[in-house]
């Protein structure tokens, strides 16, 4: 009864063991695929910022020019 009996605890601790590593596996994973999409998400939220910034540039450039022809235009 005693093999048994230690049968069944050797049993129960390799399944509890599977069961903890099967639980990390998905958990790595899952961390994988939230880094990816996370960083996706936030590479694109920096290129609409860019965007944004070179407009900007652009208009206060076009506003100089303007203001830089006006001047030799007056002297």
């Amino acid at each position: 009864m005693a093999t048994v009996n230690n049968t069944n605890e050797k049993h129960n601790k390799k399944a509890s063991k599977r069961k903890r590593v099967n639980r990390l596996k998905t958990l790595i994973v899952f961390a994988a695929v939230f880094l990816l999409f996370s960083s996706v998400i936030l590479n694109f939220v920096l290129i609409m910022k860019v965007l944004k910034l070179e407009n900007k540039i652009n208009q206060i450039y076009s506003q100089n020019q303007i203001v830089m022809i006006e001047k030799q235009l007056y002297i």
